[in-house]
This record gives structure tokens, sequence and C-alpha cells, in this order.
């Protein structure tokens, strides 16, 4: 009987174990909604239009259905891993373009973790010598984002007057959009000329070359990875400027921020 007794008691301690340390009870989920990149409260450097933009940035998305909080840039470093994996989205502002090759990977990381990650900017550029400073002479354009993460590779600047939803893209971030039409913004908007393109298109748009319109290109991507996925909305939401009071701008930006966004493109544990 005591050799049994000992048996059971083993096998006690080894199931309690595995439920005190499984990643289930251990993780607790991501119990965070949504974190929107207080840029400039560490980057040196940006213009009063730069900061408004994240300003406007971080107000549109409490204009959705979740409720951000303002997150450091460092975030995405790998001492602040625990942290980040806090949120079930993390979104970057148009105006933040500069980010250190630790803080590229970091990004990733939260994508392939099953972290939604949300950016309004193409991050283009490389901060080289990890300086904070947006005025520095040391940056310089990197694919990193675009091999890794991102799938979409956007440089000089653009308006756009139109956009399109692609009529197979029938999914949570085209929801309450007409399909397969032109549709005019009642608000131009400000972005960025996309070239390579290897991240799934949901929404097309014109884009203009010295006032002229110039062609077609992607307006609103995702990519997957691993676990999670990455949005890329190539028009700047401006709030001070309106650009995100027009209805089929504001839907967009609703259905990216939305819980069947989420559950859609993200297989990680959202709490």
């Amino acid at each position: 009987m005591s050799g049994r007794f000992r048996l059971l008691k083993l096998l006690g301690v080894i199931l309690l174990s595995g439920l005190l340390f499984s990643p289930v009870a251990s993780a607790g989920g991501r119990n965070k909604e949504a974190g929107v990149v207080d840029y400039f409260s560490k980057y040196n450097g940006g213009s009063a239009y730069q900061k408004r933009m994240v300003k406007d940035f971080y107000e549109a998305v409490r204009g959705t259905s979740v409720s951000p909080e303002w997150v450091d840039v460092d975030i995405f470093l790998p001492e602040n891993k625990a942290k980040r994996d806090e949120y079930k989205r993390i979104a970057i502002p148009a105006s933040a373009c500069w980010f250190t090759q630790k803080m590229f990977e970091g990004m990733e990381d939260y994508v392939k973790s099953g972290g939604l990650l949300i950016t309004n900017s193409s991050l283009v550029l490389l901060d080289k010598d990890n300086s904070y400073d947006v005025t520095s002479k040391t940056s310089v354009v990197t694919n990193v984002p675009t091999e890794r993460f991102l799938g979409v590779d956007g440089t000089m600047s653009t308006e756009v007057k139109r956009i399109k939803v692609q009529p197979e893209m029938d999914c949570p971030l085209t929801q309450g959009l007409e399909k397969g039409a032109w549709i005019d913004l009642q608000v131009p908007m400000f972005g960025r000329v996309i070239g390579k393109v290897t991240a799934e298109k949901a929404i097309i748009s014109d884009y203009t070359v010295k006032g002229n319109v110039a062609g077609e290109q992607p307006f609103l991507t995702f990519k997957h990875l691993e676990k999670g996925a990455c949005i890329y909305l190539v028009g700047y939401i401006l709030t001070s400027q309106e650009s995100i009071k027009d209805a089929n701008t504001v839907q967009i930006f609703k259905n990216i921020f939305s819980a069947k966004t989420l559950d859609w493109l993200c297989a990680g544990d959202q709490g």
C-alpha cells in the first residue's frame, strides 16, 4: 500500500506541476486591447505637424471599439517582450518612420507570437546608430520590414482620391464597404507610393504624381506570419484635417481594430 500511495502522490505532483506551469495557466493571455506608439516621447527632432499626426492617430483609435493605451517605442526591444505580449494589437502612427534594427526584430517577433501589428507608416527608415533623432544624417532606407513582416515597400509621398475593395476580399477588413466598385473619398488622403508588394491586398486605390493620377496601388494590406499578422493602412489618418470623417475611411479604420479582424488574422492567446 505504501508503494501505491507514493505512486499516486507522485502522479498528483506531476499533474499539479502541469497546471501551474502550462502556457495557458501562466501566460494569462493578451489582456490589453491596444497600444499606440507614443513615438515622439522618445524620438527627438519631430516637427509640430508630425507630432500632431501621432495624437490624431491615437484619437482615431479611441473612436473605434477598443480603448488604447500609449506605449513607448522601446516596447519593441527584446527586454520588453513580456510587456509587449500583453497587447492584442500594437499600432504605429504614420509619422513614426525611424526604428532601430532591434525594434524591427521586435515587431517581427510580436507578429510571430500572435500579436496584430497595425501600421500607418511604411517603416522605411533604419535608425542605424540608435540615435533616437529623426534629424540625424545616419539613417538609411531599409527593406527589413518589407521582407520580413510588412510585405509592402512604400517610399515617395502621394495623394489618394478613390479606393476600391477587391471583389474577392469579403472579410472582416472590408465589412460594410461596397465591393468591386470605385469609391470616391470625401476627403483625399496622403500616403506613400507603393512598390514591391508580397502582402495580401484587401483594398486598392489610385495614386497621384505631381497632381495627376498615375495608376493603382494597394491601400490596405495584411500579411500573416506564424500566429499573428501585420496590417498596413497606406492612407494617413489625420483627424485634424478631417480625413477620418470620411464615412468609408471611418468604416475601414473600425474594421482594422474590430474583434472580428483580430480573431480572423491571429491565432495566438488573445485573453
